[in-house]
């Protein structure tokens, strides 16, 4: 099992109910992020599983740009986006958990790669250990690379090392190195302009804030402690959705 980085908030669970469908907008942003960087490549992880104690994991909070390009809400999955190259158009790939029938038993159901490719609208969905293998070959025809070190599973070691291999196979083709961007200013960037369909989801998270403070601020009684009122503020948020 993967060490979970101090710094890091989004730790990860088992989703216990599969989305059957999910918002077109995030295949839209993964579109526009092509757009955007014609000649770039893209590797984004998802947040990783962490366990608290024993078999048992924190609560789980996707990574927030992996959710605003994906949607995908399992941990331990890598997106990779790679530009257009002299014979192939560029492409979406998801890289994610193979179903496991005697985990799915104590953890719940996995999305596995025929459903994320479906349900999440990828081209390409394949298993997560099959990144190392993959991944120089879909560097070749990239200008940038966009991805942050100090990344959990050995993924910094697999991406070096897929870069080095793929600046090899480019100097054969007498074609110039890669240059490495952080993601966040490419992404970051995307979700500083909210859609519609944003805007109308945070009008509703402040409302449903606001009902809630208002509906605990009432009931709060002298002698309750911070856990009672904690419990009723969380109750409350997730009651209105």
């Amino acid at each position: 099992r993967l060490a979970c980085p101090e710094a890091s908030s989004s730790v990860g669970c088992p989703q216990l109910m599969l989305l059957k469908e999910v918002s077109e907008s995030h295949a839209r942003r993964r579109k526009e992020w092509i757009k955007r960087h014609s000649h770039a490549a893209l590797i984004l992880p998802g947040a990783i599983e962490c366990v608290r104690n024993a078999s048992v994991t924190f609560p789980f909070r996707q990574e927030s740009s992996f959710h605003y390009l994906t949607g995908y809400p399992e941990a331990d999955a890598v997106l990779v986006i790679t530009p257009a190259g002299k014979q192939a158009p560029a492409r979406s790939l998801l890289f994610v958990r193979k179903r496991e029938v005697e985990r799915e038993l104590w953890d719940g159901e996995r999305y596995g790669m025929d459903r994320a490719m479906q349900i999440f609208s990828f081209e390409e969905v394949y298993p997560l250990e099959e990144l190392e293998q993959r991944l120089a070959a879909l560097l070749v025809d990239a200008e940038e690379i966009h991805f942050a070190l100090s990344q959990p599973r050995g993924l910094d070691r697999i991406v070096l090392a897929a870069m080095e291999q793929a600046k090899k196979n480019r100097m054969r083709q007498s074609e110039h190195a890669f240059s490495l961007c952080d993601p966040a200013g490419s992404v970051g960037e995307m979700r500083i302009i909210k859609a519609p369909e944003e805007i109308e989801l945070m009008r509703k998270a402040a409302r449903i804030s606001a009902e809630t403070h208002l509906e605990v601020m009432r009931t709060v009684k002298p002698g309750m402690n911070e856990a009672e009122v904690q419990l009723a503020l969380e109750y409350g948020f997730k009651k209105r959705g």
